[in-house]
């Protein structure tokens, strides 16, 4: 049986600013961080990234910079822009999700794994967007609740739905119309993922998805 480990991680952490985080990301990572514009934005990329490194050295036995990281062939193009892999470990499955100073990471061994994080944000068109990716009962459920609460819930099954997502490797090409409300749900890839809520600080959300309907999921643990 599948066990899958999440960390929740406080991005304003010291051990995660400056050198100590750019220190351990490799050219590709650095060449990412260094096509943000916003200084925020690179600071937060650099400390979520060296978070994952830290974590997954830890699980392995090895030191956070000399990890190798890939990324897996998209199910749908064959192109390498699906989820990342870790080199030389291919049952180790791992995700990283991140925003607004929190970021999630997930791990397993033997199954796909995806995690994600939303802040409950203003600025979405929560009807559109529910409209377009949420099914029909899902959107019933959503129109019933008092709109104090329908923002929490939205991002609820939106963070549920991108972790399978991100989990399968198709992203938003895989479409959001997935009955993501359910403990055991069937992907664009025709896998059968059990997802899980996170515990999350307030005003966010989290969830985690495994290729593997039998896993079991801790709660996730402070970084």
């Amino acid at each position: 049986m599948t066990e899958v480990r999440a960390w929740s991680v406080d991005l304003t952490d010291p051990r995660l600013r400056g050198d100590a985080a750019t220190a351990v990301l490799d050219a590709d990572e650095r060449a990412r961080w260094q096509r943000f514009l916003r200084d925020e934005s690179r600071t937060q990329f650099a400390a979520a990234h060296a978070a994952l490194r830290f974590i997954v050295a830890g699980e392995v036995g090895a030191s956070p910079g000399r990890l190798a990281f890939v990324r897996g062939a998209c199910p749908q193009c064959g192109k390498d822009h699906g989820r990342p892999e870790l080199a030389g470990h291919p049952d180790f499955h791992f995700n990283l999700s991140h925003t607004r100073g929190m970021a999630y990471i997930a791990i397993s061994r033997g199954a796909p794994v995806g995690v994600d994080v939303e802040f409950f944000r203003s600025d979405f068109d929560n009807d559109r967007l529910s409209t377009r990716f949420f099914s029909a009962a899902e959107q019933t459920q959503l129109a019933a609740l008092p709109v104090a609460t329908r923002q929490a819930e939205f991002f609820r099954l939106w963070v549920r739905k991108e972790a399978v997502l991100k989990g399968s490797g198709h992203g938003l090409s895989g479409g959001l119309a997935l009955e993501a409300g359910h403990p055991v749900v069937r992907g664009a890839d025709e896998q059968l993922w059990l997802v899980t809520d996170l515990d999350a600080p307030e005003s966010y959300a989290a969830a985690v998805a495994v290729a593997d309907p039998e896993a079991t999921v801790t709660p996730p643990r402070a970084w």
